[in-house]
């Protein structure tokens, strides 16, 4: 049942996914931007790719579905997918939802387990 003032939605009527952005060690470089990727946090760049407060879900790897929070902008990598629009709703209730749902029927690899956003933004509960 829906709590009154609530509706029903699917994954992508909450918020628009991207996949993060390559960055290879050898081009990283030291600075205090944190890079997120689908294992969580992996070091620091000096350059970031996406605002806060900012949500990462692992695309790829053991880490497929997990969802981390990032209060300050950050670099997302290539290994997860970010929210790039909340589409008006509170992000904070986002990462819940987010961190909440089982990614892992979506699988779409074979022997590495991946995500694929068009897949998911159908999920519904």
């Amino acid at each position: 049942m829906v709590p009154e003032g609530w509706r029903d939605a699917c994954l992508g009527e909450l918020v628009q996914l991207q996949r993060g952005h390559d960055l290879p060690a050898q081009e990283r470089v030291d600075g205090t931007i944190p890079i997120i990727g689908g294992g969580g946090p992996n070091g620091f760049h000096n350059v970031a790719k996406a605002p806060s407060p900012g949500i990462v879900i692992g695309r790829s790897g053991s880490g497929i579905g997990n969802a981390f929070w990032c209060e300050e902008p950050f670099w997302p990598l290539n290994t997860g997918l970010y929210v790039t629009d909340f589409l008006g709703n509170d992000p904070r209730f986002c990462f819940l939802w987010l961190d909440w749902i089982d990614f892992t029927p979506h699988n779409t690899g074979g022997a590495q387990p991946s995500l694929n956003r068009n897949f998911i933004y159908v999920d519904c509960h």
